[in-house]
C-alpha cells in the first residue's frame, strides 16, 4: 500500500453504522471494470487523518497491454495546524507488471524538503531494491505497498514504496459484510496486513480497494475511493465515512 506522515508512503490507509447508513456508501462502479487495452484506468482518493482532517489525494493511473501492466501512482500530502504547515510530502512511482511478476519500480518522495529515490528491478529469480539505505534484494514476488491489485493480498514479502524497505507480510481475512446500495446487495471484504505496522485494505466485489489504512503514530489514516475513470468517463465510487464499522482501520471495542 503506501504509508503516510511518519512512516513514509509505504502501504497506506481507511474507515460506519446501520443498514441505513451503509447504504449511501456507495455510487455506481461499473467503471471499475477494466477498460479496453492502453485506455488508462484511473483511482482517485482522498486522505483523511483523525487529527488533521483531510490532508489529501492519491492518485493510481494503470495501463494494461497484454500481459503488461504499468501503474502510475502520485501523492500529495499537506498537514497544517492552526493555518501553520506542520508536514509536507509529495511522490511519484511507477511499478511496471509482466504478468504476476514486478519488472521495474522507481519513485521519488519529498518530505518535508527531503528527497528520497528507490529504484528496482528484475534480476534472474530476485528483485534488486536501490533505496535511501541501500541495495536489497527481494523475492521475485515481492510486492510493492500500493493496493491496485488483488495480487497484494498474495504478499509474502512486501517493498515499502518510499524508501524501498524489504519485509515480510502476512495477510488474513478479517470480515466480510453486506451493504445495501438502491435495494442491491454489495459485499465488502476486508484483509489486514501485518508487514512492519498494521495495515489494512477493503475490496468490493470487484476487487477495486475501496478504501486502506494504517496507524500514523496511534492517529488513523484513510484513503478512500472517490472517483474511477477510463480515460474521461467517470463517477464517484465511495462517500467518505459511510462504510459499516467492521470495515474501520481500527475495529473499536
Amino acid at each position: 500500500m503506501t504509508r503516510s506522515l511518519g512512516a513514509a508512503s509505504c502501504l497506506i490507509i481507511a474507515v460506519a453504522a446501520s443498514a441505513l447508513l451503509a447504504s449511501t456508501a456507495f455510487a455506481d462502479t461499473e467503471t471499475a471494470a477494466a477498460p479496453p487495452a492502453g485506455t488508462p484506468q484511473i483511482f482517485e482518493y482522498k486522505i483523511n487523518h483523525a487529527l488533521y482532517g483531510e490532508i489529501g489525494t492519491y492518485k493510481n493511473v494503470i495501463e494494461r497491454r497484454g500481459d503488461t501492466v504499468a501503474v502510475r501512482s502520485t501523492l500529495d500530502i499537506a498537514v497544517r495546524f492552526l493555518g501553520i504547515p506542520v508536514y509536507r510530502e509529495a511522490g511519484e512511482r511507477l511499478e511496471r507488471w509482466h504478468g504476476d511478476r514486478l519488472v521495474e519500480f522507481r519513485s521519488v518522495t519529498h518530505k518535508n524538503g527531503e528527497k528520497l529515490e528507490v529504484s528496482g528491478e528484475a534480476r534472474d529469480d530476485a528483485f534488486v531494491v536501490k533505496g535511501p539505505a541501500g541495495v536489497a534484494e527481494a523475492p521475485r514476488d515481492v510486492r510493492p505497498s500500493n493496493p491496485w491489485s488483488v495480487k497484494l493480498l498474495n504478499a509474502q514479502t512486501m517493498m515499502s514504496t518510499t524508501t524501498g524497505k524489504v519485509m515480510p507480510a502476512r495477510v488474513k481475512s478479517s470480515s466480510e459484510d453486506i451493504v445495501l446500495f438502491n435495494g442491491t446487495p454489495r459485499k465488502l471484504r476486508r484483509f489486514d496486513i501485518q508487514s512492519d505496522k498494521q495495515e489494512f485494505v477493503v475490496l468490493d466485489e470487484r476487487d477495486v480497494a475501496v478504501v486502506f489504512g494504517t496507524e500514523d503514530n496511534g492517529s488513523r489514516v484513510e484513503f478512500v475511493l472517490t472517483r474511477v475513470s477510463n480515460g474521461e468517463a467517470g463517477t464517484p465510487t465511495v462517500r467518505p465515512d459511510k462504510l459499516p464499522p467492521s470495515m474501520r482501520v481500527a475495529n473499536e471495542p
